[in-house]
C-alpha cells in the first residue's frame, strides 16, 4: 500500500470530534485504522473502523490535545503509512459534565490502547 494522502479534517460539535477522510482507491482495500493520541493521558488508541471513512470521538478530556491519523490496510494485512496529523484541542470550558468518562469512548469500531 502506498503513502496515505487522505486529506483528513476534524470538525467539532460541542465535545465531539469528527474525523473524515478521502477514499483510498486501491482495489484490495480492506479497511482503515484511526490512531488517536491524547497528550493529556499520554495514550494511543487504535481503532479499526472497517471501510467507514469517518470516525467520531465523543467524550474528550477538557484541556487536552489530540493527534488523529488514518492508515489504510489491504486484504493481505499490509498497512499504509499514516496520514498527516489532524490536531484537535479541547478548550477547558468545553467539558463541564459529570457524564464525561475519564477514559473516553468511541462510537464506531473497536479500539485498543497501545
Amino acid at each position: 500500500m502506498g503513502k496515505n494522502n487522505s486529506g483528513a479534517a476534524v470538525f467539532s460539535l460541542l465535545v465531539v470530534a469528527l474525523l473524515a477522510w478521502g477514499a483510498n482507491r486501491e482495489a484490495d482495500l480492506a479497511g482503515y485504522n484511526v490512531y488517536c493520541y491524547s497528550v493529556l493521558r499520554d495514550t494511543l488508541m487504535v481503532v479499526d473502523v472497517g471501510l467507514d471513512r469517518e470516525f467520531d470521538l465523543d467524550v474528550l478530556d477538557a484541556g487536552s490535545v489530540y493527534f488523529l491519523n488514518v492508515s489504510a490496510y489491504d486484504e493481505s494485512g499490509n498497512e499504509s503509512g499514516l496520514s498527516e496529523s489532524a490536531v484537535y484541542a479541547v478548550a477547558e470550558e468545553a467539558v463541564k459534565s459529570d457524564k464525561v468518562s475519564p477514559s473516553g469512548r468511541i462510537k464506531k469500531g473497536k479500539g485498543h490502547y497501545k
